[in-house]
């Protein structure tokens, strides 16, 4: 582990934390740092101080400097952390409200303010963390090189990207932290008690990372190996899920890098797929499977007719990618800390399952799909899917987003059949289907996808939207960490990450 210390910090005054840091096998680089005066890239940015009267003197007089590193902490992806070092037993910020400025007693000039005392300096402090994401921790001077460490592993997990996260581990040497599977698990199954708009694929695709991932730790893989154990993971748990083997191997090789494929861990995981779909089936779960009614014959109009449909839904598949990105960085711009933001997501959540009138777009809303497929959903329902999904997932919520664009895509499918008087099953099937490829940018294990949930007798349509979505929906996509190696357009190298 290495950790950066900023070159203003004097040479011998932080003897007992440097000391830990060698025991520890800690390696410090020291450099000139922006803001703070030790940073753990990329997680948490801390700073310390040597005493409470040291952070009183800062609050009194220069609370813009906090906020301003707290806000360029924050915009750089990173938690700022005040780091209170005391021999008086502080440990939380209600704790300073005894504290006694030493400075109180002091005469002062005429006209010069009063020295902050404890209650004033605890309040700034509050308001400063719920401001700005300012975090705030304590500890005896013996304690500190330890704290950082702390703290840098505590906030670590805070900072988990979820399925971002797996996908780097596939396409670099990025490490799925063990805490992933069980952390995702149980905040999932409690986003789904509550209502939450979301799904599960996603989680299924963390989960099965992470036990991949501590799999090759275990067996002491290499970082190539490890790298196909991981994808292992993912397809056994995804097929488990959701009961398509093949496009589940399939897909976690062509997700974390566009344009290229993993072929060595082709066999690896299509029987970690069929594997996990066999134990699945073996315990009563049902794979998905949906049929297609009145489906239109191949030719020029049926051709037409789901050319249109592939340019919507690429609208479509382009504005649900925005609305999630752009609703986390509102959320997290708005209201930097975590618990009043979920606290307020909840509450707009519960007012516009309210305003909406119904349950429907609560949970993963799979009866939706089915709903769709059978054409009894309504026009502005694709719509509203995405916003209960925005506003759950933006906030903090946690599951998946590949059921609720399966649901978009089969409710816009549908409201589109039954406006061009086209079979509303159908165009469901091809919404949902080129919804799909829009978001994830894997053509090939849609086109899987859609032969396993709906047969292969709309394969000459399936194919062509997809390619369509595809192609049209340039470089946006769900996963930030998902790289396109070569464009989609040109026989281009590009390496560059989804919008």
């Amino acid at each position: 582990m290495a950790l950066i210390e900023d070159v203003n910090n004097k040479l011998g005054q932080h003897a007992a934390k440097n000391d830990y840091w060698a025991s520890a096998g800690v390696r410090v680089i020291r450099c000139k740092l922006p803001y703070g005066d030790y940073c753990v890239p990329p997680a948490v940015v801390v700073d310390t101080k040597r005493d409470v009267a040291e952070l009183a003197m800062d609050v009194s007089s220069d609370p813009r400097r906090f906020r301003d590193a707290a806000i360029r902490a924050r915009d750089h992806g990173s938690t700022m952390v005040i780091l209170v070092e005391n021999e008086e037993g502080y440990r939380c910020l209600d704790d300073l409200a005894a504290w006694e400025n030493p400075r109180a007693g002091v005469n002062r000039r005429k006209g010069m303010r009063p020295p902050i005392g404890g209650a004033r300096l605890a309040k700034a402090c509050k308001s400063m963390r719920s401001r700005y994401g300012l975090q705030f921790a304590f500890c005896s001077p013996q304690e500190a090189g330890r704290a950082v460490i702390w703290l840098y592993h505590m906030f670590h997990e805070e900072k988990n990207r979820g399925t971002n996260m797996v996908i780097e581990a596939v396409s670099s040497n990025h490490q799925v932290s063990p805490a992933t599977g069980p952390l995702i698990f149980i905040s999932t199954v409690l986003t789904h008690f509550v209502g939450g708009s979301s799904g599960r694929e996603g989680a299924a695709l963390q989960i099965g990372g992470s036990l991949g991932s501590l799999a090759g730790r275990l067996i002491r893989l290499d970082d190539e190996d490890r790298r196909v154990a991981v994808m292992c993971g993912m397809s056994a748990v995804f097929a488990a899920l959701f009961g398509t083997p093949v496009a589940a191997g399939i897909f976690s090789l062509e997700v974390a890098s566009v344009g290229v494929l993993y072929y060595a861990a082709l066999l690896p995981c299509l029987f970690a797929a069929f594997l996990g779909a066999g134990i699945s089936g073996w315990m009563g779960v049902e794979a998905e499977h949906y049929h297609i009614f009145n489906m239109p014959e191949f030719n020029l109009g049926g051709a037409a007719y789901v050319v249109l449909l592939g340019i919507l839904c690429t609208l479509v598949s382009i504005g649900f990618c925005m609305l999630l990105h752009q609703s986390e960085k509102f959320y997290k711009k708005k209201l930097p800390n975590p618990y009043i933001r979920i606290l307020a997501a909840s509450a707009l959540f519960i007012a516009i399952t309210l305003l909406s009138g119904t349950r429907d777009y609560n949970g993963s809303s799979v009866h939706l799909i089915e709903a769709a497929m059978e054409g009894h959903v309504r026009y502005e329902a694709f719509l509203l899917k995405a916003v209960f999904t925005a506003v759950a997932l933006g906030a903090g919520f946690k599951g998946g987003e590949i059921v609720p664009t399966l649901c978009v895509g089969a409710t816009f499918g549908c409201a589109v059949g039954k406006v061009a008087g086209v079979s509303p099953s159908f165009s469901a099937a091809c919404g949902m289907v080129a919804l799909f490829a829009g978001v994830t940018n894997c053509p090939v294990s849609t086109l899987i996808i859609a032969l396993e949930l709906f047969g292969e007798e709309g394969l000459s349509f399936f194919a062509l939207i997809i390619g369509i979505t595809f192609v049209l929906s340039g470089y946006y996509g769900l996963y930030g960490s998902q790289r396109f190696a070569y464009s989609k357009i040109r026989p281009e190298f590009i390496d560059r990450k989804s919008n």
